[in-house]
């Protein structure tokens, strides 16, 4: 998509954000955006899959303007997924994409440098609208400096208060005017705090699973006895210090006890395709590190089990139809924290399910002994497997939205709707400049 920068744009400085305005759709006469009212939007993102949602809803945002005639210009801080639809970012997202308390303590005055520039930057802005996209300790740092009335607080993706740390929805209620929920128990775990809350869907969810099985084998040869191990450490290089060594370990243990030929594959992360690199060449240097989005489909497709670091690849691998043993640690520090305050499930399957549909282990038990055991249990057992992959897949699609028709809503279209709405009931905005 292609973008102009707006003609009234704030002088870039260290401190502001470059705003841009996102394109019409292609079949709009642009005379008629003329008189529309202009708002200015800041999307914060603060890592790679906020990056991905961020641009799925700036591209439903081009649509929406002419449904709700409203000529929208955006900034923020993201990707390049966010940067291709017209929202140039402030900072790279290594300057925001911490997590694990340790990690953030090391990281700390950096971070907080970063979380005052955004600040400073929403301030001299001052945009009819802020949606924060997940990250939650980062958006919320912003969101509580922006003064109620000024813009509209919209947060997308809710922290996840139903495993730790309840009284955070009544915290929310206190500093947003909106929360669009990517899962259909959420939203009212925050309205009853008086939150206005809207479940939009999950943006993997919508119908569409690229690739078909068959590919990946052939591309790289696998015996046809072989079984496809798909390793999956996270995108975060914390997660992958952590979940790279357990992991490996455990493919260690049933490459021994196996009577058949294990070939593990890496989807690499951009954002920690070095990290990842470093760690596959050292604990597993046999593994094929797979790229780019067509490849890691065919290789889910064909993976006969994933060992899954807790995150979106969940979703995907459960489209999939691959079974999953699932995985989750820090450093000792965040662990002990953690197993304090975290109550149920990481899995999101297994969350929807409220049961354990996957094996999945977490924190002090990720361990590699119990990991390789629960794999090698599924990698044995055909029929068992298949019927897990099954459930996953069954309980990820109550995660849509589905239309009127029974066809599926793109998340990324409700969500637009939403902001558009709230955006419409403002006053008039900027004026054009000609």
């Amino acid at each position: 998509m292609t973008s102009s920068t707006s003609n009234n744009q704030t002088s870039p400085s260290s401190d502001a954000f470059e705003f841009q305005r996102l394109a019409l759709p292609a079949n709009l006469d642009p005379t008629l955006a003329e008189t529309w009212p202009l708002k200015r939007v800041v999307l914060l993102a603060g890592e790679a899959s906020g990056d991905h949602l961020g641009a799925a809803i700036l591209s439903a945002l081009v649509q929406a303007q002419s449904e709700y005639k409203v000529r929208l210009e955006v900034g923020g801080t993201g990707g390049e997924a966010m940067a291709a639809q017209a929202c140039q970012s402030l900072l790279p997202l290594s300057r925001l994409n911490h997590m694990g308390f340790t990690n953030v303590l090391f990281n700390l005055p950096s971070l907080l440098q970063a979380i005052s520039r955004v600040k400073r930057a929403v301030a001299l802005a001052q945009p009819d609208a802020v949606i924060g996209i997940d990250a939650q300790g980062y958006v919320g740092q912003v969101m509580r400096a922006i003064p109620a009335g000024t813009a509209r607080r919209i947060q997308l993706v809710a922290p996840t208060v139903w495993a730790a740390h309840p009284e955070r929805a009544a915290t929310l209620a206190g500093y947003l005017d909106r929360l669009l929920c990517l899962y259909p128990f959420e939203p009212p775990l925050f309205e009853k705090h008086g939150l206005k809350a809207d479940f939009v869907g999950h943006p993997l969810v919508n119908g569409d699973v690229p690739e078909a099985p068959g590919k990946f084998r052939d591309q790289h040869a696998v015996p046809p006895d072989a079984k496809v191990l798909a390793l999956l450490p996270g995108s975060r290089v914390v997660e992958v210090d952590h979940m790279i060594p357990v992991f490996a370990k455990a493919v260690h243990k049933m490459s021994r006890s196996l009577n058949q030929e294990i070939v593990v594959a890496i989807p690499v992360a951009p954002l920690v395709k070095k990290r990842v690199q470093a760690l596959a060449k050292r604990w597993l240097p046999n593994a094929i590190l797979v790229e780019g989005h067509k490849a890691k489909w065919q290789l889910f497709h064909d993976a006969d089990l994933a060992l899954c670091c807790a995150g979106t690849a969940v979703i995907e691998l459960a489209l999939a139809r691959t079974p999953i043993v699932l995985g989750f640690r820090h450093d000792r520090l965040t662990n002990w924290l953690g197993s304090r305050v975290w109550r149920g499930y990481a899995s999101i399957v297994n969350i929807n399910a409220n049961a354990a549909i996957h094996p999945e282990f977490l924190l002090h038990e990720c361990k590699p002994e119990p990991i390789a055991s629960a794999a090698q249990s599924l990698l044995e057992n055909p029929d068992h497997s298949g019927r897990i992959a099954d459930q996953q897949y069954q309980h990820i699609l109550n995660m849509g939205v589905e239309g009127p028709s029974g066809q599926w809503l793109s998340p990324a279209n409700v969500a637009a709707a939403r902001i558009m709405e709230d955006l419409s009931e403002q006053v008039p905005g900027r004026a054009h400049d000609k």
